[in-house]
């Protein structure tokens, strides 16, 4: 629909106008139709009486290039690229009689109120553009490599089959509006339409352009020169016997009669090609595009035809003055509700905003004085609390609505459990539902996917609003959250079925018929709960259609309320079901990325950072939650490393992987590992946090997205969900349970091994600094001194690490072997520390 207030009041005017029109614009067809035949005919008897419509290539005489002048190498290329030149005047010819078809189409749509001619202008300028692609390829302002002997028929052959494609989808599309007995049409829809029409012909013939080998079309020898041309022809016999026939019965004028004749030429030109062109630019060759040309013009002779009648039609209206006055008064009345629901919005806002916003300062107000009595504090601190969530929510709502009617909420459909999502439901919901003493059931009443291809946070986000519905309207009984697949029975469509009952106040019919209107709360006498704006149940509605799914609800006065979203399921691929059941809601517990505290007792794990004080903050938390953490400055390194810690069968469990880096960067050295075959899992590690750096960090091999400022809980939760802890490791981990001294039990060594722990710290401070300034020297003499103390003390694994690190510092090893090791060293006094 043309959704407008001219387009509203106009109607009556519109439908006055068409049926004169029609009576008025009665074109001869036979008459026209036998005009436009000889016009496609006239070339084939020419040529068979000798007439040449190629455009000849006149090469130049031997010796010409010798020493040209200017003018010479200017006629010599214009010579050449004669049959270029007269292709792309065809061409462009064509392209803008597309144009000023579309134009002249939306002009008449404008005047008339009838929408089927823009829609079929739609479709003409989709095609022209095809043809203009096609010849800004031939003449490589596309760029491309495919030698234009191809390029040019195949795309010429893929222009016409689109063209003709389009064509018939323009005029289907208005011939089901009429069906559906819809006199207008909604154009903004035809205009996305038609764009992405046009990206899809610019990408078609963009990838045949860049193609170093496309298929071969022409067949000088053979009877059929160019059999992919027939195929367009089978496209117009279709449209000439079923579809262009019943729009021009639906609606009669000069452009419908022209439309349908316009499809002689159409069909000429494509046998022009087919049986006449044997190569670029001969003679059935330039016939066939100046045909298309004129097929083009055809409609458009229709349509200024129509717009000359419709103008006269106009000037013996005068007499209906008083029918516009009416329309007129229609559309003031219109705009006088636009305002008055405009008006509404304000005033519904500022009484709702001021109410949680008095609150919050009130309460700020009583908490800067001294409490009388020591409970009042606790009570302004959760009431302060309270009101702060409901002016958030306000906010939240606002904002949603604003984005959606602003056509700015996007949905990002992935695959996703619709069991964890009920559960993320009842987790978050089951807290009120108790303070109210309600139950909350969750059951799978029927089959019900493993996974469906939806966005989860709107889908979240709407059963969180019908249930924060349901146990607000609820005093007493509960609130059940069913979900089952069935079958839509007018669709034949798969569809997942949840629903949210409450045994509620429930809703008269009165109410039932706005509830998803903006700014509607159910109010009775047993129930005056008018918190909130009510937006939430219109967000939901139209949030359900974004995602694909549609919600309604029923409802019985005392008895409760039964909301249904229901969502279609792309059955393409097969599912995994899972069977009727009832959700243990005792098992929800908080998500594993909430948890603090987790370990990662025996990870070794490679940091992939530039940043000193990064390197510091990372090795910090990771080694404080039990992990072994090497240390790369750069991607390059890092790379190395890791190849390394391979290669030896000490692999990390997970790397750590900064995104900007000099000398290689983290997502190339990501992508560079998984070309190696490397399966160590790699999480990035960014400031940019925007979805397009999370795309491209997954696209490049990692396994997650993590942002900076780091938050050391979900840090070390992120490494915990993705590498396996395995208790029986070595002792070279942070293990809960310290490192533990073979002499700890004798009390009379007690003094000396408490005294060597306290200077722990003092020797990894020691060994690290010397580590990062690379002091061998002083690294050699601090394990040299550990190889003896630690056995000493009990620690026969530290000594015997400490004696390898010595044995690698006499050998001169490499570095990075070298810090690997001492890595260790430190994690094995750490665990001894029990840090």
């Amino acid at each position: 629909m043309i959704e407008s207030a001219s387009g509203i009041s106009s109607t009556s005017n519109a439908g006055l106008i068409n049926a004169n029109a029609r009576e008025a614009s009665k074109p001869d067809v036979l008459c026209w139709g036998g005009v436009i035949a000889i016009v496609c005919i006239a070339p084939a008897l020419l040529m068979g009486n000798g007439f040449d419509f190629s455009t000849t290539i006149v090469t130049p005489a031997a010796g010409a290039w010798d020493e040209p002048s200017l003018v010479e190498l200017r006629e010599a290329s214009h010579a050449l690229l004669r049959g270029s030149f007269t292709h792309t005047l065809f061409e462009w010819t064509a392209t803008t009689f597309a144009f000023f078809t579309f134009v002249l189409s939306f002009l008449r749509s404008r005047h008339t109120g009838d929408a089927s001619p823009a829609i079929i202008g739609l479709a003409l300028i989709s095609a022209g553009a095809m043809d203009a692609f096609h010849v800004l390829a031939a003449t490589r302002l596309i760029d491309g490599v495919a030698d234009n002997r191809d390029l040019i028929p195949f795309t010429w052959a893929l222009c016409r089959m689109f063209n003709a494609t389009i064509q018939l989808i323009g005029v289907s599309i208005v011939l089901i509006a009429f069906r559906r007995g819809a006199a207008q049409s909604n154009r903004g829809r035809a205009l996305a339409a038609s764009a992405f029409f046009i990206l899809a012909a610019y990408g078609i013939v963009a990838y045949c352009a860049s193609s170093e080998t496309l298929p071969q079309t022409t067949f000088p020898h053979e009877l059929i020169k160019r059999p992919y041309d027939l195929y367009p022809i089978a496209l117009y016999a279709i449209g000439a016997l079923f579809v262009f026939p019943s729009y021009l019965r639906r609606s009669p004028s000069f452009f419908s009669t022209m439309l349908v004749l316009s499809l002689i030429p159409d069909t000429a030109t494509q046998l022009y090609m087919a049986f006449g062109s044997s190569g670029l630019h001969d003679s059935a060759f330039n016939v066939a595009h100046g045909l298309k040309a004129f097929a083009y013009a055809v409609p458009l002779a229709g349509l200024c035809l129509d717009n000359m009648a419709h103008h006269d039609e106009m000037s013996r209206l005068t007499n209906r003055l008083n029918s516009q006055a009416v329309a007129l008064e229609d559309a003031r009345f219109g705009a006088e509700q636009a305002s008055h629901a405009k008006s509404e919005f304000l005033a519904n806002m500022s009484h709702e905003i001021r109410t949680p916003l008095n609150s919050i300062i009130g309460y700020a107000e009583l908490l800067s004085r001294p409490a009388k009595d020591p409970g009042d504090s606790e009570i302004w601190t959760r009431q302060l609390h309270r009101s702060s969530a409901h002016l958030l929510s306000l906010v939240n709502d606002i904002l949603d609505l604003s984005k959606i009617e602003a056509g700015k909420m996007r949905v990002r459909l992935e695959n996703h459990s619709v069991l964890e999502i009920l559960r993320d439901v009842a987790l978050l919901m089951r807290p009120q539902a108790t303070e109210k003493l309600l139950s909350l059931d969750v059951e799978l009443v029927g089959q019900v996917p493993e996974k469906i291809k939806t966005d989860a946070v709107r889908l979240r986000q709407i059963l969180l609003n019908l249930v924060s519905n349901a146990v607000k309207f609820t005093d007493s009984g509960g609130v059940e959250i069913r979900a089952r697949t069935c079958k839509d029975s007018a669709t034949g469509e798969t569809l997942l079925e949840i629903e949210v009952e409450d045994s509620g106040i429930g809703i008269d019919k009165t109410q039932l018929v706005r509830i998803f209107r903006p700014f509607t709360q159910i109010r009775t006498l047993d129930n005056d709960n008018s918190e909130g704006t009510g937006l939430g149940l219109d967000i939901s509605s139209r949030m359900a259609r974004l995602i694909g799914g549609g919600l309604t609800v029923k409802s019985k006065v005392h008895v409760g309320t039964t909301f249904r979203l229901a969502l279609e399921i792309d059955t393409g691929d097969a599912l995994n079901m899972i069977q009727p059941m009832k959700l243990d809601l005792s098992e929800v517990s908080e998500p594993p990325d909430a948890l603090s505290g987790a370990r990662l007792d025996g990870c070794r794990l490679l940091v992939v950072d530039d940043g000193k004080n990064n390197q510091r903050i990372l090795r910090f938390v990771l080694e404080d939650a039990g992990a072994c953490v090497h240390i790369a400055d750069d991607g390059k390194a890092g790379v190395e490393r890791t190849i390394e810690a391979i290669d030896s069968g000490n692999e990390y469990d997970l790397i750590l992987m900064d995104v900007q880096m000099p000398v290689m960067d983290g997502l190339e050295a990501t992508r560079l590992l998984k070309r190696r075959g490397v399966k160590t899992p790699v999480v990035a590690i960014t400031a940019y946090a925007t979805p397009q750096d999370r795309e491209r960090s997954l696209e490049a091999g990692c396994i997650e997205f993590v942002t900076k400022p780091l938050i050391p809980d979900h840090l070390v939760a992120v490494v915990a969900r993705h590498v396996d802890i395995d208790p029986n490791r070595s002792s070279l981990t942070l293990a809960g349970p310290r490192i533990v001294s073979t002499l700890v039990d004798n009390q009379r060594f007690a003094p000396l091994l408490r005294a060597y722990l306290d200077d722990i710290p003092g020797i990894i401070e020691i060994v690290e600094e010397a580590l990062e300034q690379s002091d061998r020297a002083t690294l050699l003499r601090s394990v040299h001194q550990l190889k003896g103390t630690a056995r000493s003390y009990g620690f026969p694994k530290l000594g015997d690490l400490a004696e390898h690190c010595q044995q690698l510092l006499r050998e001169d090893a490499a570095e990075d072997d070298v810090a690997s090791l001492v890595a260790d060293l430190i994690c094995q006094l750490r665990a001894i520390k029990g840090d």
